[in-house]
């Protein structure tokens, strides 16, 4: 590998790790809409079959779903923070192929 490639790479591993440092609020995992009965009996939806929506946060953890309930105060939030990880993810996967690249010598 020339050096300018090498100082080129060094260039955009600060720059990825720079933008990786302006993601502050991340949230592994997905907000989901799950349909659900309500606790009000005589509710004309839940006796004709119609559930009612509500937002959930979901993530994997050991092989298990933890769920937390949202509500539609907190579900945009959620959303961004999700989408943020998301970002994340993909930072952290262009810097690892920067930084192989470096070590080898050479880019794929």
């Amino acid at each position: 590998m020339n050096e300018q490639t090498r100082r080129r790479l060094n260039v955009e591993r600060q720059r990825l790790l720079d933008r990786m440092h302006s993601l502050r609020e991340f949230i592994r995992g997905s907000v989901v809409v799950l349909r659900r009965p309500c606790s009000y009996q005589g509710c004309r939806r839940c006796e004709a079959g119609v559930r009612h929506p509500a937002l959930y946060h979901t993530v994997s953890k050991q092989g298990r779903t933890q769920t937390t309930y949202l509500g539609r105060s907190l579900a945009e939030a959620c959303r961004e923070q999700v989408e943020a990880y998301r970002r994340l993810e993909a930072l952290v996967e262009r810097i690892s192929e920067v930084n192989l690249a470096l070590l080898v010598g050479k880019e794929r």
